[in-house]
């Protein structure tokens, strides 16, 4: 067996990225590991979907998005930042995971990453 490897998420496409943010970060509406696969077969630095599928059903009108703090990646897919952005927006864009700013400062913090 190979040593486990550090994966910097700064060295992988935004896709993969955004894969190791939402292993814990994204709920959906259904969370389906694969076929023989467990929670620990979630490798950073490989598509999630090697190992979960997360289902959500799409917004209507009716049924517009919530503001749940564990649907990150789904509304930033929906914002117009990352439409512009041709797919290269991922959580780190704005999200340092060594930084948490003050619940005060956050606004600030988070319009200085725009």
């Amino acid at each position: 067996m190979e040593p486990p490897e550090i994966v910097n998420p700064a060295g992988l496409t935004p896709d993969l990225a955004s894969n190791i943010c939402m292993a814990c970060h994204e709920i959906g509406d259904e969370r389906i590991l694969k076929p023989g696969k467990e929670y620990k077969d979630i490798r950073p630095g490989e598509p999630l979907d090697n190992a979960l599928s997360i289902f959500k059903t799409p917004p209507t009108r009716e049924a517009p998005p919530g503001k749940d703090h564990l649907q990150h990646y789904y509304a930033m897919s929906l914002s117009k930042c990352y439409r512009s952005s041709g797919g290269r927006l991922s959580c780190i864009t704005c999200h340092d995971p060594h930084v948490e700013p003050a619940k005060e400062g956050a606004p600030g913090f988070f319009n200085k990453r725009c």
